[in-house]
């Protein structure tokens, strides 16, 4: 199955974006990676919508979530 971001789901499905297939994934201020049909390996917000991240923030939330891979307690970072 494909899945869309925001705005591709608006390009390319012709459909409203709030209906894309990220909304809701990541919470509140997180941030999430998800692979988009229309553009790749991206960044989300809890809307769906692509973000640009500077390379640090980008680091830092991976590392958050390699560590919560081994430790459950450890939430995502708020970027």
């Amino acid at each position: 199955m494909s899945d869309y971001c925001y705005e591709c789901a608006q390009k390319h499905l012709g459909q409203p974006g709030e209906l894309n297939d990220f909304s809701g994934l990541a919470s509140g201020e997180n941030k999430l990676e998800v692979l988009c049909e229309g553009c790749g390996i991206i960044w989300v917000d809890s809307a769906g919508r692509k973000v640009l991240l500077a390379e640090e923030d980008r680091k830092e939330i991976e590392k958050q979530n390699e560590n919560a891979l081994f430790n459950p307690q450890v939430s995502k970072v708020q970027a």
